[in-house]
């Protein structure tokens, strides 16, 4: 299922075999505001979430960040 002109492939079989998640999401930039507000007033509570800084043109850096299976990494931010 798509929103696009092709729907995409998915192998479920790597899906089940690599415990992956699949979420989908839509335009909500309306929420923008929201969750910038939200984000701001409860900054305590998700600094904790955020495992790694990395600028932009490390890109490739944090996605093995992410893919490591031993690692720690919650959310890697990219900077620019």
């Amino acid at each position: 299922m798509t929103y696009g002109e092709e729907p995409l492939p998915i192998d479920f079989k790597e899906v089940n075999a690599k415990e992956l998640t699949i979420l989908g999401t839509r335009h909500q930039y309306q929420k923008f505001p929201e969750t910038i507000q939200y984000l701001s007033e409860h900054r305590k509570q998700i600094d904790h979430l955020i495992t790694h800084v990395i600028p932009i043109d490390k890109y490739e850096e944090a996605f093995s960040v992410l893919e490591e299976k031993e690692g720690n990494a919650g959310k890697v931010i990219l900077t620019w």
